[in-house]
Parts: structure tokens; C-alpha cells; sequence
């Protein structure tokens, strides 16, 4: 195999908020691993600095590395080495990974949502991203909806609680019947804000709300999970939380998969179904990758939800204004995996 690492940077349409800053563009790398045969892999390495998690110069040596060691070996052989390394940055291990499932997809003639999961639906919903509470448009509320999204992911912990209860309740009387809101806190709030806002939007359309808590060990979120019937979901948590516990603690209603963070599909897959044998849900959601890391996402929300019984936070396309690749088309709130093409991506 002959391997290319590929810089990118691709900007927003308008800054990205969150509780943690604002991001104008998102940086990253492609990796290109090309067979003998005249078939290409893809995988896309974007950390999160960011977000405290690792750092950039980290992931690039860790792609560096990975490059000299598995140059040369087949698809098969890669994985196996990849496996065996414990210490490895998460983005540059899913972007390696994705590319070499990429490429036994291709060689066995399956998408790379059935090479994980036999069973993976052929069509994903998926939630509107649409930014920070304070900061949505009505207009912006309009297209979603009419788009034939269901659920609008809203990002809190951006200003304070009191103005975005304020907000949430000004929204909630503009969506039409059915449509929930997913709020993510990326734990901005202490123990008594959660407490304000669970209080105060408990008769909202709330669907989830995930990382409230800006300390969330295990009892934290037990006691918060007490005082409120709205489900919360885990994030961040999993990786500074010890996983199982938390999943039989019986305090979360869903983990949110992100190979970027979790270091590859198949560790997501994994944890998956521990969630499941634990009766917690799964959803995947991107970390604004380019359209190779969302298109790997949507494989993966194929494989665990087979039944689509939830909106993923797959959307994120739209924010960029221009892209590697083409990314996935949203039509009705969904988006339909590819039948004609067993690559991941066509060519960026």
C-alpha cells in the first residue's frame, strides 16, 4: 500500500459557537492509502484542540508514524497492526482506520456500513444543527422544518441560562407538532444552573440534553438524573468516565458516538453494544469533520441503527462553505447510503 497524508483547512460559512469558543475553520488531514490494484481508502483526521483533547502536534506524529508502519502491508495486515497499538492519538487512528475499512469494503463488494453490521438500515435521519441557542434565526427554524427534519440540535452554554430559557420558550411556540429540540450544554453548566434550566423546560419539546454537567462523575450524574425526566445523554463523559459504570448506573438514556474522539468506528461499534446490553441508545454525531469523516459517520449511524429510530447529528455539511469531497445529500430529514459505489467517498 503507498500512503499520502493530505492537509486541509476549510472554512466556515459563519463562525461555529460553542460553550468553548468559536471556530472559524476546521483543520485537518486526509489520509490516502492506494493498493496495488488501483483501489483508494480514505480517512479523515481532524483533532479537536480545541476541546482540550489532544493536541494537533500529536496527531500529526501519530499519522507520521502510522504512515512508516504500515506502508506497504495489505489492508488486513494494517488493521492488525493498528489494532495492537494502544497509545494513539483518537483522530489519527479513526482516519486510518476508516481508510483501510474503506478499502476491504471495496475489495468484498460491500458498503462500509455492512461491513460493520450485516444488518445496517440503507437510509439515516438526522438532526438540524443549527448553532447556538441565542443566536438562532427564525428563518433558520423554517428551513430546517422544511427540510423534513424532526429534531433540532441547539447548542447551550453559549450565553447565559436564564436568556436561553428565555429563548428555548420563544422557539418551542414556532415548531409545528412533533418536533423535538436536542440541546448540547458541552458542560458548561454547575450543578444549580442544570437544576435551573431542568426546571425551568421540563414542559418543553425537549428530546435530549447532553453534558450538562461541568463536572459529571458518576454521582453527578446520578443526582441530576433524579430531579428531572428528561433523558440525558453522555458525550464527553465517555472519555474521562469509567464507561461501564456509567452505563449500568441507569442515570443516561444515550451515548453519542464520535470516532474522532472514541478513535475509530469499530471501538464505537463496540461500545455501542455495550450501551445496548446496558438498554442504552446510541446516536452518532459528528465533530465537523470534512465530508470523508461525516461520510464515515453515516456509515456508522447505518450500522447502529439498524431500525432508525433516531435522528443522528450527521448535518454539518451545510456549515462549510466549500468541502473535500462531495459531502452526503439530506433529503426528507435523511440521508440514503450510496448503492452503486462500495468506496466511501469519490474522489476528493
Amino acid at each position: 500500500m503507498k500512503i499520502q497524508l493530505l492537509p486541509y483547512s476549510i472554512p466556515f460559512s459563519d463562525p461555529w459557537h460553542t460553550a468553548r469558543g468559536v471556530l472559524h475553520s476546521r483543520n485537518g488531514w486526509l489520509v490516502e492509502i492506494c493498493t496495488a490494484e488501483g483501489m483508494t481508502g480514505w480517512g479523515d483526521c481532524a483533532p479537536l484542540p480545541w476541546m482540550g483533547l489532544e493536541k494537533v502536534s500529536a496527531a500529526e506524529s501519530d499519522l507520521q508514524r502510522l504512515q512508516r508502519r504500515l506502508s506497504g502491508l495489505d489492508p488486513q495486515q494494517a488493521l492488525g497492526q493498528l489494532q495492537s497499538i494502544e497509545e494513539m492519538s483518537s483522530a489519527a487512528r479513526f482516519a486510518f482506520e476508516t481508510a483501510l475499512l474503506d478499502l476491504l469494503s471495496q475489495q468484498q463488494s460491500l458498503p462500509l456500513s455492512r461491513l460493520l453490521n450485516p444488518l445496517a438500515a440503507s437510509m439515516v435521519e438526522v438532526n438540524a444543527a443549527v448553532g447556538a441557542i441565542t443566536q438562532l434565526s427564525d428563518i433558520q427554524i423554517m428551513q430546517a422544518v422544511d427540510g423534513g427534519m424532526k429534531v433540532l440540535k441547539l447548542k447551550a452554554g453559549v450565553a447565559g441560562v436564564e436568556e436561553e430559557i428565555s429563548r428555548l420558550h420563544q422557539l418551542a411556540v414556532q415548531l409545528p407538532e412533533g418536533a423535538r429540540l436536542r440541546i448540547d450544554a458541552n458542560q458548561a453548566w454547575t450543578m444549580g444552573d442544570a437544576l435551573y434550566f431542568f426546571q425551568e423546560s421540563e414542559k418543553l419539546p425537549i428530546e435530549s440534553v447532553e453534558e450538562p454537567l461541568r463536572e459529571p462523575d458518576i454521582r453527578a450524574w446520578q443526582s441530576l438524573a433524579e430531579r428531572t425526566s428528561i433523558p440525558l445523554a453522555a458525550d464527553e463523559s465517555l472519555l474521562t468516565t469509567e464507561i461501564e459504570a456509567l452505563l449500568v448506573s441507569g442515570c443516561i438514556s444515550r451515548v453519542i458516538l464520535k470516532p474522532t474522539m472514541l478513535g475509530g468506528l469499530r471501538r464505537c461499534m463496540d461500545l455501542h453494544e455495550k450501551a445496548a446490553a446496558a438498554g442504552v441508545d446510541s446516536v452518532v454525531t459528528t465533530t465537523l469533520e470534512s465530508a470523508v469523516g461525516v461520510w464515515a459517520c453515516v456509515h456508522l449511524a447505518a450500522s447502529v441503527d439498524t431500525r432508525q429510530r433516531f435522528a443522528h447529528g450527521l448535518a454539518t455539511s451545510s456549515w462549510f462553505s466549500e468541502n473535500i469531497g462531495k459531502p452526503p445529500e439530506i433529503e426528507g430529514g435523511g440521508i440514503l447510503l450510496p448503492r452503486n459505489s462500495h468506496a466511501l467517498i469519490q474522489q476528493p
